[in-house]
């Protein structure tokens, strides 16, 4: 399937060893959240960098239990910044 073309990219944005797997159902079912984000809003091409960033994104703010509340927002806007390049210019 697709999630794993982005397995790896998120564990290292999440600072992750590739050979920890415990919490590999998980990130495979965020990033699947991620690109059915993306789809809804029309962005297709999973390769390009820009979705690549938002799934990354997408994956760490909600993986990231223990996050201070500016950090959480400021991925959040992170979030936001990056559907709106790729819908409207990325």
């Amino acid at each position: 399937m697709v999630y794993t073309e982005f397995m790896n990219s998120v564990k290292s944005f999440l600072r992750m060893d590739t050979d920890v797997t415990m919490y590999d159902e998980e990130l495979r079912s965020l990033i699947e959240s991620a690109l059915a984000t993306l789809a809804v809003a029309g962005v297709e091409g999973s390769k390009r960098p820009l979705v690549t960033d938002f799934v990354n994104t997408y994956v760490r703010v909600r993986m990231l239990q223990d996050a201070s509340n500016t950090f959480r927002e400021s991925e959040y806007k992170r979030e936001q910044i990056l559907i709106q390049q790729l819908v409207y210019g990325g």
